[in-house]
């Protein structure tokens, strides 16, 4: 769920309002009660310089005085009494002009500029600040060869917004990204492979800010300091205007979320041990669990040397390619992908040979028009084909690259070099 900005500090304006009224009328009532305080208060005081001069009067012609000593003494406690209430009263009234003189001048200015600079209409309701933890996304920079996460040691990415926090790990070298691809798989979908069919949606990367609502505390939580320019004509010449930078994290009336998850990753120098649970660390715990999610203790493709003969390997994916071959045409089969299908349901062979994985199969076939269709097959070990259902259709990715059942396919056309 989300909330309007702007229309939840509309609400608080106009709550403040009837607050305004009430103190307005405190306010008064408490003036009035302050200077009558201060009155009497002044007599005592008059009353007891008055006692003390007497005292010393008496005390000085050798006269008996515990009657004057017990009347002063009454009065420092009526003083003091009074002076306790005055405290009491003037407070109040401070409480009551802060209502009255209270201005939204700095909520004005965050939700302008997270409007105009940022495109920021609405916050995501959350229960606590912990929860905010729990949407920010994870993810790998880099790799080596073998699909392991890579740093000098291996390292990690939270994304906040626009803001990223590099998290080393520990023993990151004992995983394996369950989205890596080697160089001759590149063209699968970003998480194909053993674990995944669809292409990985990007969430959250592209924004520039994340804005929560703890709801339990009514409380904005701003992931990052919000930057804007200013524009100022200088009163001399040149009378050019001048461009002025700001940087606010709005802290207070906002939770800058930034200073939290900097504050927890400083707990813990940095690094994410995946041996510990951090049942004390919510950020760390939830990093925990997104790099378990994203790795496995297994690499996603594995090697393979086998080599097979074409008709080894048709043998062995025919099943998973008359899928294709029988699959309902749709508007999407076009191009290329189309005539390899065309071809191939008249009855035209295709040849096979073996990739460098598990899996992995190059395929070449010859066009009556002297042209070859050229393209590169990965079927999943993990998924069993369905052969008996001939009615599935082929999902289409971004990248060129398609699917039916567990099979991936991408196709290319090359010339003959005669032509």
């Amino acid at each position: 769920m989300k909330i309007k900005i702007k229309e939840h500090f509309d609400k608080v304006k106009e709550k403040h309002q009837k607050l305004v009224v009430a103190a307005e009328s405190v306010t008064e009532k408490v003036k009035n009660e302050i200077a009558l305080k201060a009155q009497d208060k002044s007599k005592l005081e008059a009353e007891k310089k008055k006692k003390e001069r007497l005292l010393l009067q008496n005390e000085e012609a050798g006269l008996d005085v515990p009657k004057l000593k017990s009347a002063i003494q009454e009065l420092n406690v009526q003083i003091e009494k009074i002076g306790n209430d005055l405290e009491s009263l003037q407070k109040k009234e401070r409480e009551s002009v802060g209502v009255v003189d209270r201005t939204f001048e700095r909520e004005d200015l965050m939700v302008s500029i997270l409007n105009k600079t940022y495109c920021c209409n609405e916050a995501v309701i959350v229960d606590c600040l912990e929860e905010c933890f729990k949407t920010l996304p994870v993810k790998f920079e880099r790799h080596d060869n073998a699909g392991h996460p890579q740093q000098t040691a291996s390292e990690c990415k939270i994304l906040i917004g626009q803001i990223q926090k590099v998290l080393k790990i520990k023993a990151g070298d004992k995983r394996f990204l369950k989205s890596f691809r080697p160089q001759s798989l590149q063209w699968l979908p970003a998480t194909s492979g053993p674990n995944a069919f669809q292409e990985l949606e990007e969430c959250h990367h592209g924004e520039r800010v994340r804005v929560f609502f703890e709801s339990k505390n009514e409380q904005f939580i701003i992931s990052q300091k919000l930057e804007w320019y200013q524009h100022v004509k200088q009163p001399t010449y040149p009378y050019e205007n001048k461009q002025i930078e700001h940087k606010d994290a709005f802290a207070d009336i906002a939770i800058p979320l930034e200073a939290k998850i900097d504050e927890l990753l400083t707990k813990e120098n940095n690094e994410l041990n995946l041996e510990k649970s951090y049942k004390d660390n919510p950020l760390l715990a939830h990093v925990r669990s997104e790099v378990m999610a994203q790795t496995s203790p297994k690499p996603p493709f594995k090697e393979c040397n086998e080599r097979l003969t074409s008709t080894e390997i048709y043998n062995r994916i025919k099943a998973d390619w008359d899928l294709f071959v029988n699959c309902p045409w749709s508007d999407n089969i076009e191009g290329t992908l189309a005539l390899l299908k065309y071809h191939s349901e008249n009855g035209e062979r295709a040849r096979f040979w073996s990739g460098k994985f598990e899996g992995q199969y190059g395929f070449r076939l010859r066009t009556r028009d002297h042209s070859w269709i050229e393209g590169g097959i990965y079927i999943s070990p993990s998924v069993k084909t369905d052969s008996s259902n001939d009615s599935l259709n082929m999902v289409h990715y971004r990248n060129g690259a398609h699917s039916i059942g567990r099979m991936f396919l991408t196709t290319d056309i090359v010339r003959d070099k005669r032509d």
